[in-house]
């Protein structure tokens, strides 16, 4: 009788890692996610839509395998794969972010402009002086101004979303950003209170200085409701147990000026956008100082650390400290 054969013993096939799939692009969104919480608030900052950011991080998570974010009424809540992705990402990016400006170097193709980040004063009251008076000694030179809120400069500049950034309010950087950027002081600004002279509410108030929260009675004018400075203004006012309202938007600080110079409207500008006024116009306004911490604005550049030496944006930051007046 012939021997029946033992069955064979199947062979134990090993486990292939998984392969992760994400751009460094969606990564940036992710961690805009992660700071904001809100799809809405996220599109706002990375000028998308919300429907394109939800769909970007549908396309992280899908090639991540694995869900990021819990949807709740209140926000974005970061599931433990959310944690463990925005522990590493800021270091991937970082990473990546200095070894492109390494590899620049080498490149022939022409340069990428120069991404520049600022806070609304910084862009308009200085930035914008500055690189005028630069292109007459850089010809070739080119950038690209976006207006931002300064504390997300820091993340921006370190994860290569920009090349430099211009913030206010900061005198030292925060801990996790130590040794990754260097912060170089620029100008010391401030936020005022601007009414007409003339104007009864000008003169109700006292000389001054005054927290903002005793001025929220008056009529204001502020900056577009998107931009940068409205949305603190908000936050502010609302940790003051106030709400921000103002009934007019203006696109810059120079026609918050012209708005206020004109009747019984008050706007809350910095101190450098009076700079520039006329004997004339200056006389027909009352500024006042606000006495509140985040009204002293001192504004500082951000750079990376691990970028190579004499880059574009070091040599434009060289320039900026060296012009007298602006």
């Amino acid at each position: 009788m012939e021997a029946q054969r033992a069955p064979p013993v199947p062979m134990l096939q090993k486990k292939t890692p998984m392969r992760l799939h994400y751009d460094l692009a969606d990564l940036r969104l992710f961690l805009i996610l992660m700071r904001t919480r809100s799809l809405s608030a996220a599109g706002e900052e990375a000028y998308l839509t919300t429907s394109a950011v939800s769909l970007r991080l549908k396309k992280l998570e899908d090639g991540i395998g694995a869900a990021l974010f819990e949807r709740r009424a209140k926000g974005l809540v970061p599931t433990e794969a959310g944690a463990v992705l925005a522990a590493r990402a800021q270091t991937v990016l970082g990473e990546a972010a200095a070894l492109e400006a390494h590899l620049s170097v080498f490149s022939s193709r022409p340069a990428e402009p120069l991404r520049i980040f600022s806070n609304s004063a910084g862009l308009q009251n200085y930035l914008c002086r500055l690189i005028g008076r630069y292109l007459t000694e850089h010809s070739e030179f080119r950038c690209v101004l976006s207006e931002r809120r300064s504390s997300t400069l820091a993340q921006a500049v370190l994860t290569g979303e920009a090349d430099l950034g211009l913030a206010g309010g900061l005198t030292e950087l925060p801990e996790k950003y130590v040794g990754k950027l260097r912060l170089i002081p620029f100008v010391e600004d401030r936020h005022v209170l601007v009414l007409a002279r003339n104007s009864p509410e000008a003169q109700s108030l006292g000389k001054g200085p005054l927290c903002f929260a005793e001025t929220l009675h008056l009529r204001f004018a502020s900056l577009s409701e998107t931009s940068p400075m409205t949305t603190a203004m908000r936050e502010r006012a609302a940790a003051a147990g106030f709400r921000f309202e103002p009934v007019i938007e203006a696109p810059s600080f120079q026609m918050l000026i012209d708005l206020v110079a004109e009747g019984a409207l008050a706007a809350v500008v910095p101190a450098s956008a009076l700079e520039h006024l006329s004997s004339e116009s200056r006389e027909a306004l009352r500024a006042i100082d606000l006495q509140d911490a985040w009204a002293k604005r001192p504004l500082s550049f951000l750079l990376p650390l691990d970028r190579p030496e004499g880059s574009r944006a070091e040599a434009f930051v060289d320039f900026a400290l060296g012009v007298p007046a602006l």
